[in-house]
């Protein structure tokens, strides 16, 4: 996506509870690679797996949180994770 151009996904999984809870819910999100702690982004890990988590950053190690205190933290050395995206709205369908 250009940047600052929205985009819909849908978002499944148990990791959300406290953002997201009805499957499948849909999330917008802004192009962009940059965050602010405490925001949702849509990170990519190593290539290849992406997610969407709460982010905190320190100088040398990224921590991505889900929203259930299920899940302990993910540890991401900053040079193996890139931002796609910040989580700024969500969607539900109502049957």
């Amino acid at each position: 996506m250009p940047p600052h151009l929205v985009g819909c996904h849908a978002a499944r999984d148990d990791q959300r509870i406290k953002v997201v809870r009805i499957d499948p819910d849909w999330v917008v999100i802004e192009s962009r690679d940059h965050a602010r702690n405490g925001e949702i982004l849509v990170a990519l890990i190593n290539g290849e797996e992406a997610t969407l988590k709460r982010i905190e950053q320190t100088p040398n190690v990224v921590l991505l949180h889900a929203e259930t205190r299920t899940y302990a933290p993910h540890f991401v050395a900053p040079d193996r994770l890139r931002i796609q995206g910040v989580l700024v709205g969500q969607m539900r369908r109502y049957l």
